[in-house]
């Protein structure tokens, strides 16, 4: 199994991926340049690699998907975990201003990611004939959930191999 890792260097998205790699699956870690991405696949060894890229700009996605399909021959499931928080008020009183909606579109761009990489994930599984399960874009439950499913039902095929 494959998996690629959005905000794969830290927190939840780094437990997944170190998780992946402990369970014999690879991963692709897919977050920013600065991160400590780089550094993390190369600790975790060969079945790991590193796609610097931000999840708001699809040409920087699509290349994280070409480096899994590249690298490891195939990608068979998208976890999502990237994201960013504006640590403001909606409306400052004491300044009587709103915050800026340049923030808060960029909050919405990065939060958005899934369904741009489930369309990714699924052109690739197309051309590559393998299966993939995705989840309706904008439904957290069924996201979560398809994500388990597919983790899970990815490891059992793993042990039967």
């Amino acid at each position: 199994m494959v998996g690629l890792v959005t905000g794969g260097a830290s927190g939840l998205g780094r437990a997944t991926v170190e998780r992946l790699i402990q369970m014999g699956a690879s991963a692709v870690i897919l977050n920013l340049p600065s991160s400590d991405g780089a550094a993390l696949a190369a600790s975790l060894g060969a079945r790991c690699a590193f796609a610097p890229a931000d999840v708001t700009s699809e040409e920087e996605v699509q290349s994280a998907v070409s480096l899994a399909t590249e690298k490891f021959g195939k990608l068979d499931l998208a976890v999502n975990c990237a994201g960013i928080a504006v640590a403001v008020k909606t409306y400052n009183f004491n300044k009587k201003i709103a915050h800026s909606l340049t923030d808060f579109q960029r909050v919405i761009n990065t939060e958005e990611d899934p369904c741009k990489l489930t369309r990714f994930e699924e052109d690739v599984s197309l051309r590559a004939g393998s299966s993939s399960h995705s989840a309706p874009c904008g439904d957290p439950d069924n996201v979560l959930y398809f994500v388990l499913w597919t983790i899970t039902q990815n490891m059992q095929q793993m042990g039967n191999s």
